[in-house]
This record gives structure tokens, C-alpha cells and sequence, in this order.
């Protein structure tokens, strides 16, 4: 994983960069489509005894859209 970290530049204003790190996804798309089946799974099980939505549920709804939305942009 650290060979995909992406470098941070320097800010112009010499003040101190941001703490946190971002990476280069590099998966098959087959591994993506199980994390989005993960996620997928997660939502279903944290709906309510109706059938709605929860704020946890929502959450991995979420988690599955942005990697669902990784597989669908890869380039090839």
C-alpha cells in the first residue's frame, strides 16, 4: 500500500501539510464488486424492523456507492 500513496505538494505559504494520507486504489474490479457486495450486505442488515432506512444502514449505503462508483470510472 505504501507504493500507491499519493505525494502531498507543499503548501505555497510554508505552512504545514494535512496529516492525512491518500492512496491509489489498485484492485480488479472483481474485489471491488465483493466490497460493494460487503457493504451491500451491511445496509441490508441495519434497515429497520419496517424496512427503512437507518442512519447505520445509510452509512454502508454510502461506503458501497463510493466503491461501486471506483469499479465503474476504472479506466480500460
Amino acid at each position: 500500500m505504501n507504493e500507491n500513496k499519493i505525494e502531498k505538494l507543499l503548501p505555497v505559504d510554508g505552512s504545514s501539510t494535512s496529516s492525512i494520507n491518500y492512496y491509489v486504489i489498485d484492485l480488479p474490479a472483481e474485489d471491488i464488486d465483493r466490497i460493494v457486495d460487503i457493504f451491500s450486505d451491511l445496509e441490508e442488515s441495519f434497515v429497520d424492523a419496517e424496512g427503512n432506512k437507518t442512519p447505520t444502514s445509510t452509512f454502508y449505503e454510502r461506503l458501497g456507492d463510493k466503491w461501486n462508483n471506483l469499479s465503474e470510472n476504472e479506466v480500460g
